[in-house]
């Protein structure tokens, strides 16, 4: 379970830690830190294995030693700062893969985000140093360009932040502050005087730009057009961070952090006047948190504080030792690291929980099904190694029933209350298991039993099965009450709203069964194969396929409507108030319809990381989530498209669903967990 604010392991390290950077999988960081002037022991740059907070290696750097050091986006390379030495190395060894001869001191590096090169801001060595920012070949140590004008000589580069696309390099210094075309080293643009911090929006269009007289500006780097956030009238802004959705940014001033949309420089909230003199801020992944290096309180307090991204509400906090220098969170928002300082020649490095998943449950293997109840917050999982489970997913997790199969199972249905729980087979059998019952009626189909449904009023249990039959089975003793036939094997299965009808897939026909007495009263047939069914009100029916989405009039078996995708359809959904249809495919896009007439309306398009696995409405019907093949599940605002929160996987997720209220969202995922998070903003 993720309980915010737990400390997972405290490292202490032979450096001061000033720079932090995870691999992308999040087992490991790479740490740097200059000792103080006067400790000929200079630098260092660690790696530490964060799952079991242990030291994999320490290197010492050249003097003068790095404080800087960058992970590459694979997570094989990590670039890192100083004189000689200064260049990129694996991860795994420290083994050099290239050093950068440029006669010039690196104060910092950075990676660009595809990997092929890395920037670095310092100075040139000799008699009279000159100010410098170059970027480097990453596999050869190449200088590809460098430019050492127009720059104050007497004043020190800052900062540099790459565009999430590699193509541009802003680069801060004293009071200047400048933007490169990061291949070729054109100067594109010169910013205002007196950059504090910067930072790019996830498009890579816009700067976002802490100011030292108090206000936010965000530059279009095309056209110059800003928007000003006046965060304070005085105190400059010494940290910025931008969201993963590029809505909102995150900045630091001495009374405490604040947050304000990009798009219109409007507060969200802050300054927090009980977080003074923060220094550093970072947005979580997930939207939900920024963190800072500071504790709230009258006095100011070395440490982390991560607080509601939304309110600036204080989640957690932890006290550190000393100065906290670098915070970052884990590439899938579930954790972070804070490093800092004890003494001249010691820093140390902490992880925490950031507290995203109310509840995780390990099973040990690939989680093929999930189906929650409509009353209760109960579950019923299906799962690669043969076993059916039950459990609540509000409460401790413990499995309320366990049934074991003897092959694979490839569907799973739950009773309204939570209390009993139906699966189908390849064995061929239908099986019902009751809470703290187990097993109360197995029913031999013959062949495959591919989908299961139990109907509204809970009195019927309908399957689809391999041998080209649809049945429904009492739900009390599993006798048979009809079977209807079909043109191949039924793939889905699905009860209209009343429970009068049942809709099943059938390989490219859709059949529309009546469920009192079995008999099929329409067939829709189509080009491709039917791969999702759903269900509105009033009896409407969506058929996705592989051509597009289709609505059907259940009564009558009448197409209303028919809307060709580009690429395979993979799932639909209704809202619960019948008033929008979601259905998301291979082309990466969810559209959202509304249904106000006899035909959708023009769709709000999603875009998305990755083919889409399902889409879910949360009730209220003002946020759908996303389950996309990459193991991200996005959380979209339906009236406005904007993302609210992300939570990440470390493999695909196979279903998700809310619970009844709303309240939480519970994912099913390749790697065997079944995690359970907030369901609200």
């Amino acid at each position: 379970m993720g309980v915010p604010g737990t400390r997972l392991h405290e490292v202490i390290l032979p450096m001061p830690v000033s720079s932090l950077g995870w691999t992308p999988d999040g087992k490991h960081l790479a740490v740097s830190g200059t000792n103080f002037a006067g400790d000929s022991s200079g630098g260092k740059v660690a790696i530490v294995d964060a799952s079991h907070g242990t030291v994999d290696f320490v290197l010492n750097q050249a003097d003068p030693a790095t404080d800087s050091v960058s992970v590459s986006a694979d997570g094989l390379w990590m670039a890192v700062s100083g004189q000689d030495a200064k260049g990129v190395l694996a991860v795994e060894d420290a083994n050099p893969r290239c050093t950068n001869p440029e006669f010039a001191v690196a104060d910092q590096v950075l990676f660009g985000p595809d990997g092929r090169f890395v920037a670095a801001v310092g100075s040139s060595t000799g008699f009279v140093g000159g100010l410098q920012v170059w970027v480097f070949d990453a596999a050869t140590g190449e200088t590809k360009w460098r430019s050492t004008g127009p720059f104050d000589e007497f004043r020190q580069f800052g900062k540099l932040a790459y565009s999430p696309d590699s193509r541009l390099l802003a680069a801060i210094r004293g009071g200047e502050s400048f933007v490169f075309d990061a291949v070729g080293g054109d100067l594109l643009r010169a910013l205002p005087d007196f950059v504090e911090s910067v930072a790019f929006t996830p498009d890579s269009k816009t700067v976002v730009a802490g100011m030292t007289d108090g206000t936010a500006r965000m530059i279009d780097v095309a056209s110059g057009a800003t928007v000003v956030a006046k965060v304070h009238d005085v105190v400059g802004l010494g940290s910025v961070a931008v969201s993963r959705d590029g809505r909102w940014a995150a900045a630091v001033v001495e009374p405490g952090p604040a947050v304000f949309g990009t798009a219109t420089g409007e507060l969200r909230f802050g300054p927090l006047p009980d977080l003074g003199e923060c220094t550093k801020v970072v947005y979580g992944p997930d939207l939900r948190t920024i963190a800072v290096n500071q504790i709230p309180g009258d006095t100011p307090r070395p440490g982390i504080a991560v607080l509601s991204a939304a309110t600036g509400a204080v989640l957690w906090s932890d006290e550190g030792p000393d100065i906290a220098r670098d915070l970052a969170y884990s590439p899938d928002g579930s954790r972070i690291a804070v490093g800092g300082i004890i003494d001249p020649g010691q820093g140390y490095l902490r992880l925490y929980e950031v507290g995203g998943e109310l509840l995780r449950i390990d099973h040990g293997s690939t989680i093929t099904q999930l189906a929650l109840a409509r009353t209760a917050p109960v579950a019923v999982t299906g799962t690669a190694d043969q076993n059916v489970r039950m459990y609540r997913v509000d409460a401790s997790g413990d499995p309320l029933v366990e049934g074991p199969h003897p092959s694979p199972v490839t569907s799973v249905a739950i009773g309204a209350d939570g209390l009993s729980a139906v699966s189908g087979c390849l064995d061929g059998h239908a099986r019902l298991f009751k809470a703290l019952f187990g097993l109360v009626w197995k029913i031999d189909h013959g062949q495959a039993v591919n989908a299961v449904a139990i109907s509204p009023a809970g009195d019927l249990v309908a399957t689809g099965c391999a041998d080209r039959t649809a049945r429904a089975l009492e739900f009390a003793t599993g006798a048979e009450r009809w079977r209807c036939p079909h043109p191949s094997g039924v793939t889905a299965v699905v009860f209209s709203p009343d429970g009068s009808v049942l809709a099943t897939a059938s390989n490219r026909s859709t059949v529309l069964v009546d469920a009192g007495t079995g008999q099929a009263a329409h067939r829709i047939d189509g080009d491709g194969k039917v791969r999702a069914l759903a269900f509105g009100k009033d009896g409407l029916l969506a058929i996705a396929d592989e051509n597009g989405l289709r609505l059907v009039d259940s009564r009558s078996g009448t197409v209303t409507a028919t809307v060709p995708h580009p690429r395979a359809l993979t799932a639909v959904s209704f809202s619960t108030d019948g008033l929008l249809l979601a259905s998301g495919g291979v082309d990466r896009q969810v559209r959202i319809f509304p249904l106000t007439g006899a035909t959708p309306g023009e769709p709000r398009v999603l875009d998305c990381d990755a083919p889409i696995r399902t889409v879910v409405f949360r009730a209220g019907d003002k946020t759908i989530a996303v389950a996309t093949e990459s193991g991200m599940v996005t959380a979209f605002e339906v009236a406005t498209g904007f993302e609210q929160y992300r939570v990440a996987h470390p493999a695909p997720v196979r279903d998700l669903a809310f619970t009844a209220d709303g309240g939480l969202l519970v994912t099913a995922c390749d790697d065997g967990i079944l995690r359970v998070v907030g369901g609200r903003p």
